[in-house]
């Protein structure tokens, strides 16, 4: 069964307050005619009496036909029916109509059965024989407050309290019931067979598409929160815009909105729905007089018939919008076994790259530097691998990505920077001799923007036992890196430079730095 707070409760609607422009019906359900007119009477002279029409049925199965034409303010179900006994009939009005309250009579005055009444579904209980006009008037007022208060509490717990649109537990909700109506067993022409199996209607599926908006973030520091709710906003009321009646928007947190399509016929449907959401947010949204362009990444993926995995769903769904964001942002993506199988591969690297320092799995393989005119070695590059126990020896384009997002670079690179230093020392005991030999070790941009940089470099040069002056150790940082913050940047190489320790850039020429640049740099 699906959940059933699925509409926000209507103030102005009968069923959600006392007071409205007309008056409402309140249904009492009692076969028996002298108590009927007493109930009705009752209510006529209490202070509900302008505000509701009685219509009097006697059996239940009377009422439920009346709740198919016309929903009423509350119903007052005597729980003694020829044709429902005790529970029985709330039960069966909590099915027909389950935002309509319900006060059940009772002849027997026995907790135990209002308890087990209200615990049923209904909203109060009286028992008969104590009922006047102040009281029963008095139930129904708070029966109907309760049931509002109930709806109210619901759609709170189903829906996201920003922009009003279903929350995570209402789509899953929600995709859970299209993945069973999409399994639901189509029967051949001459009926159902013993053990035959279910076919899933074929040409429809389910679709769910999951997006992220682009550069949220900025919106958010550089106008204020108060700004990116309005974007939030915004993005909902354009996404309820141009999906079907018949889809479901969601905001499962932050900035990730997710769409549910039933009944797709073909991947150019689902298609069509990502590219209008990709084109109704591309056009700007103006916050305080400013205009904010947003864009978003979007991920797609079809269910596969007989499917009933809806976490792994919305999973491969925000695999592709990954993916998507990764290939240049403002863009969408179908989901494909193989983003798996990358996604899976990062997982096991980050959490085999937590052990992998304390386990001793990383080492160090050197690079000769040859001058080319003389053709001896001047120097060498220390170059780190990892020797993962179960995919053998890694190089760095297969794990560093992971540490850099981890900040478990920032340990790794220290262990580098220090057995790179100490191997340096013990050729300078074994070959004293020998002219100096520049250690060359790359620095990442994560280890050049800790405040503790220059000291983690100081340090491992005296645990090496080295002096600055008398070993030549080079500091490759990448090009791309520089760029990230001039001002930082250029503090932490001239507090480096001080050390005596030389500076390299790597990969000079796949960004945008020139050589006046360059030049401004220690």
């Amino acid at each position: 069964t699906g959940i059933l707070a699925a509409t926000k409760p209507d103030p102005g609607a009968p069923g959600a307050g006392l007071t409205g422009p007309a008056p409402a019906r309140l249904l009492l359900v009692e076969d028996s005619p002298q108590d009927a007119a007493l109930y009705t009477a009752m209510i006529r002279s209490s202070s509900l009496g302008e505000l509701f029409e009685v219509v009097r049925v006697d059996r239940l199965a009377t009422c439920i036909s009346a709740l198919a034409q016309h929903q009423p303010a509350c119903i007052v179900l005597d729980m003694g029916l020829p044709d429902s006994e005790g529970i029985e009939g709330i039960t069966q009005l909590r099915i027909a109509a389950p935002e309509v309250p319900v006060v059940v009579l009772t002849g027997t005055d026995d907790d135990s059965v209002g308890l087990q009444a209200l615990q049923s579904g209904a909203q109060d209980y009286l028992v008969k024989d104590g009922v006047d006009s102040r009281l029963l008037a008095r139930s129904v007022r708070y029966a109907i407050e309760r049931m509002r208060a109930e709806q109210q509490i619901r759609f709170m717990a189903f829906h996201d309290p920003l922009t009003g649109l279903a929350n995570r537990a209402l789509f899953t909700d929600r995709l859970s019931i299209a993945l069973a109506h999409s399994r639901r067993a189509v029967p051949p022409a001459d009926g159902p067979r013993r053990g035959s199996r279910a076919r899933v209607p074929e040409g429809k599926t389910t679709a769910v598409i999951v997006l992220d908006l682009d550069d949220f973030k900025v919106v958010n520091d550089s106008l204020g929160h108060s700004s990116g709710d309005r974007l939030l906003q915004a993005v909902a009321h354009r996404l309820l815009a141009v999906v079907r009646p018949s889809d479901t928007v969601a905001r499962l947190g932050g900035d990730e909105f997710a769409v549910l399509c039933e009944g797709v016929v073909s991947v150019e449907e689902a298609t069509a729905v990502a590219q209008r959401i990709m084109d109704v947010l591309s056009a700007p949204v103006v916050l305080d007089a400013a205009e904010v362009f947003v864009g978003a990444s979007i991920g797609v993926v079809l269910a596969t018939p007989g499917t009933t995995d809806v976490d792994g769903l919305v999973r491969d769904a925000d695999i592709a919008m990954y993916r998507a964001k990764a290939g240049g942002r403002g863009r969408f993506m179908f989901f494909e076994e193989a983003m798996r199988a990358v996604i899976q591969a990062r997982h096991a690297t980050d959490s085999a790259l937590h052990r992998a320092l304390e386990r001793e799995e990383f080492s160090l393989d050197y690079q000769p530097v040859v001058d080319l005119g003389s053709g001896c070695i001047c120097g060498m590059e220390a170059l780190l691998r990892w020797d993962e126990p179960a995919r053998g020896r890694l190089w760095p384009a297969d794990f560093l990505s992971s540490a850099e997002d981890s900040g478990l670079i920032i340990p790794i690179g220290s262990w580098v920077l220090g057995t790179a230093l100490d191997q340096t020392a013990v050729w300078r005991r074994c070959l004293p001799n020998r002219d100096l030999l520049t250690m060359s070790v790359n620095l990442s941009g994560r280890q050049l923007l800790e405040p503790g940089v220059v000291d983690v470099v100081a340090t491992a040069l005296a645990q090496a036992r080295l002096d600055p002056r008398a070993v030549c150790l080079c500091l490759e940082v990448t090009e791309t890196v520089l760029l990230e913050d001039i001002e930082a940047m250029a503090l932490r190489l001239t507090a480096l430079k001080a050390l005596g320790v030389r500076l390299a850039v790597d990969d000079f020429g796949t960004g945008y730095a020139s050589l006046n640049y360059l030049q401004g740099l220690p």
